[in-house]
């Protein structure tokens, strides 16, 4: 859908999926927080995760929105450091699935690593509004 039929606008949300081929609908999911249950930083999860979808390059832009998604539906939380904020995972809680902070880091690694200066960038975003 190109954002000109009467679909892709008949929602300001639509707009942001004008760009992906096939049914924007398929990817609505990805507009609200996966985990409102972890109240404390949902606002900043749905900014980041929207930001991310923000991105010019619409393959990245889908890739990156998808794996932030995942890893928060998993257990994820942005946790505040004395150099900022970070990505963390809820262990050995029952509001999360990682098994490990092992497993954790190797998918961090793998899936996350190759967008860390689109996250940094996201992060500060999505945290400065409060």
């Amino acid at each position: 859908m190109n954002g000109s039929g009467s679909r892709a606008n008949s929602r300001p949300d639509k707009l942001l999926w004008s760009w992906i081929p096939g049914d924007p609908d398929g990817y609505e999911f990805l507009l609200t927080d996966p985990r409102p249950d972890l109240a404390k930083d949902s606002r900043q999860w749905t900014r980041l995760i929207r930001g991310a979808i923000k991105l010019p390059n619409p393959d990245k832009a889908l890739e990156l929105s998808l794996r932030l998604w995942t890893i928060r539906s998993i257990g994820t939380v942005i946790q505040w450091n004395h150099n900022g904020c970070r990505l963390e995972p809820i262990l050995l809680h029952e509001d999360s699935e990682w098994p490990s902070k092992e497993f954790y880091d190797e998918m961090k690694v793998k899936y996350l690593l190759p967008y860390a200066d689109e996250i940094r960038t996201l992060l500060l975003k999505a945290t400065e509004q409060g």
